[in-house]
């Protein structure tokens, strides 16, 4: 907006940190629902967690984190 010559700007929040969860295998889907409101997701993306052990969706930016035990029990 312009208000007396000057442009001023909407207040836009802070980002806040994305999720995040321990998953217990190293395939999963990631659909940016919850528990609350499940359709207000995103497409369905299937995701591996990589070598580090973490993985972020590129949709939603969750970050997931693979269970080492779970990962050791499976032959990871």
């Amino acid at each position: 907006m312009v208000s007396g010559g000057i442009a001023t700007f909407p207040v836009i929040p802070a980002m806040t940190q994305p999720e995040t969860f321990t998953v217990d295998t190293p395939s999963f889907y990631c659909d940016g629902g919850g528990a609350i409101a499940p359709e207000l997701g995103h497409p369905r993306v299937f995701l591996t967690v990589a070598a580090s052990g973490t993985i972020d969706c590129p949709y939603c930016g969750r970050h997931y984190i693979l269970n080492q035990s779970a990962a050791r029990a499976a032959g990871h």
